[in-house]
């Protein structure tokens, strides 16, 4: 999230933490009077009641502090526990919107999913085929006005996004299809956009939630996805997070508006400060 002081009385430091943890020595950010400062920062949330908590200190101390708090995105593992809190225990189907339009969305990232079918035509669950010649194939007859559901901007979905529909992920999943979306789903592999070189692709199998890569040759099944901007999260090692960034302005029609991981804040101050 981005974290901004705006004008504070005096100099100062603002901590963010994790609700049930004490106070870190780092600070998220420092400050000057009348100043406005800002940065980045990621926050684990708290897995019971609040879920973060800021500490604010300024010399002299006890002096106003404005803080804007911009969350920019999320990891689904740690979006999914806040988000059931938030929609009751009813939350796996409250997650998803159905538009009665042959599509999803999910309230988690704001994509909007084409949903699967057992008709026999090309939203088939079962419709197979190579990544180089039937996934353009697919992609050509969704995008054709008047295009599937109003929309021509359909694409295959990233590593990150296939994984954020697996519920529960590897290797948690004993139940095929590993989904809670609507529709039907098969129970094996799918196609990614994510190339791991120019002759093999990423695929996510919904046997078991777990990430393989396979011959572009392959004929696979294939699911179709639009909003968000098709980019992947990674931690500042490199590893892959199963997750996507959080964009409300990509939400699909229809969408609620987005809500954010931050569902509420205490201040807390060390004693004498």
């Amino acid at each position: 999230m981005n974290v901004t002081v705006v004008a504070p009385d005096a100099p100062g430091d603002a901590v963010l933490f994790r609700a049930d943890r004490t106070v870190p020595t780092a600070s998220t950010v420092n400050f000057r009077a009348n100043d406005v400062r800002s940065n980045m920062a990621i926050v684990k949330l708290a897995k019971k009641g609040v879920d973060m908590a800021a500490y604010v200190a300024t010399n002299p101390r006890l002096k106003p502090v404005h803080l804007i708090l911009d969350v920019v995105g999320y990891t689904a593992g740690s979006l999914v526990g806040v988000t059931a809190r938030m929609l009751g225990e009813d939350y796996t189907a409250k997650r998803w919107i159905r538009h009665y339009d042959g599509t999803v969305s999910d309230r988690l990232t704001g994509l909007q999913w084409e949903m699967k079918t057992e008709d026999g035509g090309i939203h088939d669950w079962n419709g197979q085929g190579s990544y180089d010649i039937a996934v353009p194939a697919f992609l050509g007859r969704l995008n054709t006005t008047p295009c599937f559901a109003g929309y021509c901007d359909w694409r295959l979905p990233t590593i990150d996004e296939l994984q954020s529909i697996t519920e529960p992920g590897y290797p948690k999943c004993t139940s095929a299809p590993c989904t809670t979306i609507p529709g039907s789903t098969g129970s094996g592999p799918y196609w990614t956009s994510t190339a791991g070189n120019p002759d093999w692709n990423f695929v996510v199998n919904f046997f078991d939630a777990l990430v393989l890569v396979r011959p572009n040759t392959n004929s696979l099944r294939m699911r179709a996805v639009r909003g968000g901007d098709g980019g992947e999260i990674r931690t500042g090692k490199g590893s892959r997070l199963q997750g996507v960034a959080a964009r409300e302005s990509a939400a699909p029609r229809g969408l609620l508006p987005g809500r954010s991981a931050l569902t509420s804040v205490s201040e807390h101050r060390r004693p004498g400060s």
